[in-house]
């Protein structure tokens, strides 16, 4: 019985294989050819992977077919492995069947690289398929594993897609050279909508998560974003994480789907408790409005919440889980919500609290409520989270702590932690490419819709000062997208804000909007929710300010990384944060008491205290900078606005709105000298470690954490240098009277 270390280490070798001979075989001959190369060293006891890319050149030609032979060998110890210890023990061969499709990837690749025989022979012409490498391979594969192999089942599943995903694809190359000449057309007009119709996704960004969206977005056009051979290789390479998984190394999937049962259990029972009165009585005269439809879609949501509520043991009995149940509420709800009938009610409300009409709006606009605002951060998740913490603690080498520290700062713990859960949730890397075929096979969903995704809203924690209490909420983008360049709000997200309009007092709600409205993947979204608060029924309620996270000044990249000089990068600061067309934008109310004068004086103060007015500033310095900015802005706009909740809301509040919404919590934490609680830095750890986990079966983009992080270790050095009562008095002498309220004070309760 191989060992759970050989078995792991085996599969990540044949899917890095399989990512390599992909890559080549998608390639069109008039492209360049590169491939990589994994690399280890250790650097002062620590391990370190990269990679380096190999590009089809005549000086580099033996590295490419070294590489290529390598990841022949790898193919060949795989089936070696495959054939002695798998044929003969099971009734059925799914893995012969990927392994045949393996080799017809192996044999596409060998066949474009011979294309380029003329570079990669250095003079000899010799094929690819010549090699010794390829032929052993080939021979043992049509000898041992050709006569148990067939394809049929991945065939059909293909086929069988519920959306018409690959029939798109397949039509995507006739219907682009049919457009040809309107495509060069809009070329010459510098419009983005003809670069975006030759976008695809590529395997790695599948892998790495970063798009994932797209797959359930059209081309304005009507075509994808993907094509048939990156959904076989998506398929091919999650066939495989299957295969390990029975071979009992882990079931990488059954933690996961049971910290989301009892998320979507936690929140159904919030819904249900709150409203369990109310809900009684509706069950009771369901009888008699059996024949009103938008009453009998109710009935139907109340039952699949019910069932969402019930115990996991209880799931021999159930036919789906808490998690599916929850999944049909939310169906039946958004079918209600948009129905003809439900929106004459809203639009044309009844006063006559005995209606059958107002009843279904009573009852629905408070299920919406409970929603958004939920507790519904299990126990259970913060166990799985620190059982994989220390999981990989375990592999993570020890440094060890300057002797001058009494004890490890914040910043020191979590990297400590985000790096051991590198180690410790190893075994998840593959969960993106099966959520990607999940929501592709899922036949309700139609387009990018993070609630119907079963992205749940939630409450996080409360922020209160002198005549305030404010709600944190984790919130991903209220909205649902078809087409790239087509996005609308969601008729709950309207619902919670209706809502917050008719409590006595009346409530607001601030979304502080971090997706990047400059780039044409979340520029439709940014669109419709700044729209929305400007509409009569909801401006009173609704405040939106849009604040970029993903550009190049953001990110001091492209023409912005030499910006070295501290009052040309303010200068720049200050234009490009007031400017609407760099990503931002706030109502003009906001706008007008913010710039220029107040945030000059701001940028001023952070550069004096945090950076003790140097005149030159490093780009990581820069990082910082903004992200304190940021912060301060943050916190003068929530001052200024006056809400009852606010949302660090991005595409789907995971790798932008988690590590903001836990700067805001952990940065006031700091300047006011307010140790964090063991209960507090748990919750944290789920925010930023967690969900990210749960939903997407990844850890917390890394390059996310360290800016996050980058922005603690600056605060707590400046407060470690000074002391912290010259800190507190510095800063509240200089940045303090820049607000008006105690705001700055604020105290934070989960």
């Amino acid at each position: 019985m191989r060992s759970k270390e050989n078995l792991l280490a085996e599969q990540f070798s044949i899917v890095e294989a399989i990512e390599v001979l992909s890559s080549i075989a998608a390639l069109e001959l008039d492209s360049p050819i590169a491939v990589s190369q994994t690399h280890e060293v250790t650097v002062q006891n620590t391990p370190i992977s990269y990679r380096s890319v190999h590009w089809l050149h005549k000086k580099n030609a033996a590295k490419v077919v070294s590489v290529v032979k390598d990841t022949f060998r790898v193919v060949l110890n795989y089936l070696k492995n495959f054939y002695k210890h798998e044929v003969g023990h099971h009734a059925h061969h799914e893995s012969a069947e990927s392994i045949q499709i393996i080799m017809s990837l192996v044999g596409e690749a060998a066949k474009k690289l011979d294309k380029f025989s003329e570079f990669l022979s250095q003079g000899t012409h010799s094929s690819i398929k010549e090699s010794k490498e390829f032929r052993e391979l080939l021979a043992f594969y049509k000898r041992k594993i050709a006569p148990i192999a067939h394809t049929e089942p991945l065939a059909q599943w293909m086929q069988t897609l519920p959306i018409k995903a690959v029939l798109d694809s397949t039509k995507q190359a006739a219907a682009l050279k049919t457009l040809k000449m309107k495509t060069r057309e809009e070329s010459q007009e510098g419009g983005d909508k003809s670069a975006i119709q030759h976008v695809f996704i590529d395997l790695d960004s599948v892998k790495n998560d970063s798009d994932y969206e797209l797959f359930l977005i059209r081309k304005g056009d009507g075509s994808r974003f993907f094509n048939l051979r990156l959904l076989r290789s998506v398929k091919l390479v999650s066939n495989f994480d299957e295969y390990f998984n029975e071979e009992g190394v882990i079931d990488v999937y059954t933690d996961l789907r049971a910290c989301q049962d009892n998320q979507a259990r936690l929140t159904a029972r919030n819904i249900a408790k709150r409203h369990w009165h109310e809900i009684s009585d509706y069950l009771k005269d369901a009888p008699t409005f059996s024949d009103n439809d938008m009453a009998m879609v109710l009935y139907r949501s109340i039952i699949a919440l019910l069932l969402a509520t019930q115990e996991a043991v209880q799931k021999s009995v159930l036919r789906k889980s808490a998690f599916g149940y929850f999944a049909d509420f939310q169906k039946f709800l958004r079918g209600l919500v948009t129905s003809h009938d439900y929106q004459k009610n809203v639009t044309y409300p009844q006063k006559n609290d005995e209606a059958v009409g107002f009843k279904v709006i009573h009852l629905v606009q408070g299920f919406i409520r409970t929603l958004f605002e939920a507790d519904n951060i299990s126990k259970e998740l913060i166990v799985f989270v620190d059982s994989l913490i220390d999981a990989g603690k375990t592999e993570v080498p020890q440094q060890e702590i300057e002797l001058h520290l009494k004890k490890p700062p914040l910043s020191y713990n979590l990297a400590l932690d985000y790096e051991a859960l590198l180690y410790g949730a190893k075994p998840y890397s593959h969960t993106p490419l099966a959520k990607v075929l999940d929501a592709l096979q899922d036949l309700d969903i139609s387009g990018y819709d993070p609630l119907l995704l079963q992205n749940i809203p939630s409450h996080l924690f409360s922020l209160d000062y002198p005549g305030k209490n404010v709600s944190v909420m984790r919130l991903p983008t209220p909205t649902s997208q078809d087409y790239i360049n087509k996005a609308c709000v969601t008729e709950e997200f309207k619902g919670f804000i209706r809502g917050l309009s008719e409590e006595k007092p009346s409530r607001k709600q601030l979304v502080f909007n971090l997706q990047e409205r400059t780039s044409w993947r979340e520029f439709a979204r940014c669109m419709c929710l700044e729209e929305l608060q400007r509409k009569e029924e909801f401006k009173n309620h609704l405040c939106v300010v849009t604040v970029t996270k993903d550009s190049d000044f953001y990110h001091q990249t492209g023409p912005y990384q030499e910006l070295n000089q501290a009052d040309i990068f303010i200068e720049q600061l200050i234009e490009h944060v007031s400017g609407e067309g760099t990503g931002y934008a706030f109502p003009e109310k906001i706008h007008t008491k913010l710039f220029p004068k107040w945030a000059y004086e701001l940028a001023g103060h952070i550069h004096e205290l945090f950076f003790a007015s140097r005149n030159v500033l490093t780009r990581s310095s820069r990082a910082d900078f903004i992200e304190i900015f940021y912060l301060l802005l943050e916190l003068k706009i929530i001052e200024v606005v006056a809400p009852n909740s606010i949302s660090m809301t991005c595409k789907d509040a995971l790798d932008i709105g988690m590590p903001a919404t836990c700067e805001l919590f952990f940065f006031l934490k700091l300047i006011n000298d307010r140790p964090l609680s063991s209960e507090e830095v748990d919750f944290m750890k789920v925010l930023l470690f967690g969900l990210p986990l749960i939903l997407r079966g990844r850890n917390l983009f890394s390059e996310r954490f360290t800016r996050m992080n980058s922005l603690l270790k600056v605060v707590e050095s400046t407060i470690d240098d000074a002391g912290i009562k010259e800190f507190m008095k510095s800063f509240s002498d200089k940045i303090g009277t820049l607000y008006d309220s105690k705001i700055l004070n604020a105290t934070l309760k989960l």
